[in-house]
C-alpha cells in the first residue's frame, strides 16, 4: 500500500480514531473485555499471553464490531501463525514456520474477506445493522475501497498493534506491582476520575428531569478492595 491510497487511508484512520464516536465507547470496551478475559483466567497465566488475547479482541471489536466468541478465537489462532511468520526466514522452502504463515494469512484474508463482502451487501441493500466502526467508515467513506484493499488495510492494522500494545501493557502492569506508590497514586486518580464521571452524568439526569434542587446519596467505589462501599450525599443544582 503506497501512494494516495496509503494517504487516503492513512487520514480516514486518524478522523476514525479523533471522533467522538470511537472516544465514546472505546473506554467501555476496553473495561468489558478485559473483565470478560479475567474471568477465564486461573491462579497462574502468563500475563504477556493474556495482554495479546485481549489487545486482538478489542482491535476485531473497533475493526469490525465482533465480540469474543468462536469466531473471533479460530481467527486469532490463524493470526498467530502469521505473526510468527514476521520472526522467521523468508523462504517457504527452508521455514515450516514460514509456510505456515502464508497459509494462515491466506485464511485470515478469506475469513476477513466474508466479512467485507456481507457487510457490503447489506449496506447497499439497506439492510445494515449500524455500526461505528473501522469496516463502516471504510464502506461510507466514498473512495470505492476494492474488497480486497480493505482487507489488506484491516490485517494491516491488526498487526500494528499486537506486539506493541501488548507489550506497553505488560510492562505498565509489572512497573505498578514493583512500586506501590505509583499503584496507590494510579487508584486514587483513577476513582477520582470514575467519581466525577458518576457526578457529570447525575448532574446532567437531574437537569434533564427539570425538578428542583437535589439531594442524591449514590455510592462511591472504595479506594481499597477490602473496605467497604461508602455514601456521600451531592447537592445537585437546578
Amino acid at each position: 500500500m503506497k501512494g494516495n491510497l496509503h494517504k487516503k487511508m492513512h487520514s480516514l484512520t486518524m478522523s476514525f480514531g479523533n471522533s467522538s464516536i470511537i472516544k465514546d465507547h472505546l473506554l467501555l470496551d476496553i473495561d468489558r473485555l478485559i473483565r470478560f478475559n479475567m474471568d477465564s483466567w486461573t491462579s497462574r497465566i502468563l500475563l504477556m499471553e493474556e495482554a495479546k488475547k485481549i489487545t486482538f479482541d478489542l482491535t476485531v471489536k473497533q475493526l469490525m464490531s465482533f465480540d469474543p466468541g468462536e469466531w473471533t478465537e479460530s481467527l486469532r489462532k490463524e493470526y498467530v501463525l502469521v505473526i510468527e511468520g514476521f520472526f522467521t526466514v523468508p523462504f517457504p522452502l527452508f521455514s515450516a514456520t514460514y509456510r505456515r504463515a502464508i497459509q494462515a494469512r491466506t485464511k485470515v484474508a478469506e475469513a476477513l474477506n466474508l466479512v467485507v463482502r456481507e457487510r457490503r451487501k447489506a449496506k447497499e441493500e439497506g439492510e445494515e445493522e449500524k455500526k461505528n466502526d473501522m469496516l463502516a467508515a471504510l464502506l461510507d467513506s466514498g473512495d470505492n475501497f476494492s474488497d480486497e484493499q480493505i482487507v489488506d488495510f484491516i490485517l494491516a492494522l491488526l498487526v500494528a498493534g499486537y506486539e506493541t500494545t501488548s507489550t506497553i501493557m505488560t510492562l505498565a502492569i509489572k512497573f505498578l506491582t514493583e512500586t506501590p506508590l505509583a499503584l496507590a497514586q494510579l487508584r486514587v486518580s483513577f476513582f477520582s476520575f470514575l467519581t466525577s464521571l458518576l457526578l457529570f452524568d447525575l448532574f446532567f439526569f437531574c437537569r434533564k428531569l427539570g425538578g428542583p434542587r437535589v439531594t442524591t446519596p449514590i455510592m462511591l467505589p472504595p479506594l481499597e478492595p477490602s473496605s467497604l462501599s461508602t455514601f456521600s450525599t451531592i447537592h445537585i443544582p437546578p
